[in-house]
């Protein structure tokens, strides 16, 4: 990445950025979380590395040219985006032609169990239900919206992404 202008997406305390400014990139990072954010600074500072910090929508990219961006990275962040079609018409519009977007997701499947339950493999909820679950993570409350495979494919498919990998790693035993 040395050298390429790399922009996360849900960066959340943006170590993934650091990471990627530390090995030469021009690291930018975006999230909804000003708390995230406040934290994200301080890892800055105390590393003593330079990312440009962004709070706002995920898809909300219009501080960027078009064709400006030499990646884009979100490490399962696209799960708290309800417009998810809206977010990969944004980042097309940002990335370099043939530039790639690399993200992670829980498996869309994985929301149909419940692993609190006394008995974790039971079906809980259909694949196909779409109704948005609010989280709180420490005192933060967020949206988790469900994506089905499909929904993520075809996003993709329409906005003029050509997908060259999907990779669902094995559980380790």
């Amino acid at each position: 990445v040395k050298g390429k202008r790399v922009l996360e997406l849900g960066c959340g305390g943006a170590q993934c950025s650091i990471s990627f400014a530390k090995q030469g990139a021009t690291a930018i990072g975006v999230d909804f979380s000003a708390q995230q954010l406040a934290f994200a600074r301080r890892l800055c500072e105390r590393e003593d590395v330079k990312v440009e910090l962004r709070l706002g929508d995920l898809a909300d990219l219009a501080f960027l040219r078009a064709d400006s961006i030499d990646l884009v990275f979100s490490s399962y962040a696209f799960g708290f985006v309800e417009d998810l079609n809206r977010v990969f018409r944004q980042v097309h519009r940002v990335l370099k032609p043939s530039a790639p977007l690399v993200f992670s997701l829980p498996h869309p499947a994985a929301e149909m169990f419940d692993g609190d339950a006394d008995d974790p493999l039971s079906v809980r909820r259909s694949y196909f239900d779409k109704t948005p679950v609010a989280r709180d993570a420490g005192g933060v409350v967020f949206t988790d919206y469900r994506h089905t495979f499909a929904d993520i494919y075809m996003g993709l498919a329409r906005s003029s992404y050509r997908v060259d990998l999907v990779m669902e790693p094995e559980p380790v035993s």
